[in-house]
């Protein structure tokens, strides 16, 4: 007679799907401005500049002696965005900084907001 031995036990494994990886935090890493002309903002991670408030930006220029306000806002790669600028009033600053209240709006594709600028020199990154 042959005995054939049990099977041992194997126990139900979870089928769990992987966890999510947590969104990754909105950084500015570069900007390149052209003197009273534009500025260029380089993200970590394709943006959406759909609620993108360009009133928000303002770049404080020593050399020209103004300070501008953002225009009209231009996608110019998933990740970057460009910015007119117009004169806004006299500069009394030192050096060039980029100032972004709130973020103006500019968020992730995920949904992640961007913090914003505040006296950030130019150029950056």
């Amino acid at each position: 007679m042959i005995k054939v031995p049990p099977l041992p036990f194997l126990s139900r494994r979870s089928h769990r799907p992987p966890a999510a990886a947590a969104p990754v935090a909105m950084a500015l890493v570069a900007v390149a401005y052209d003197e009273g002309v534009s500025v260029q903002l380089q993200f970590n991670q394709p943006i959406s500049i759909g609620a993108f408030a360009t009133d928000l930006l303002t770049v404080s220029d020593e050399m020209t002696g103004f300070r501008y306000i953002g225009g009209v806002a231009t996608l110019t790669a998933p990740d970057t965005v460009s910015v007119s600028l117009t004169i806004l009033d006299d500069s009394v600053l030192p050096g060039v900084l980029l100032y972004v209240d709130d973020g103006g709006g500019i968020v992730g594709t995920d949904g992640a907001p961007w913090a914003g600028a505040a006296a950030l020199p130019i150029p950056f990154g």
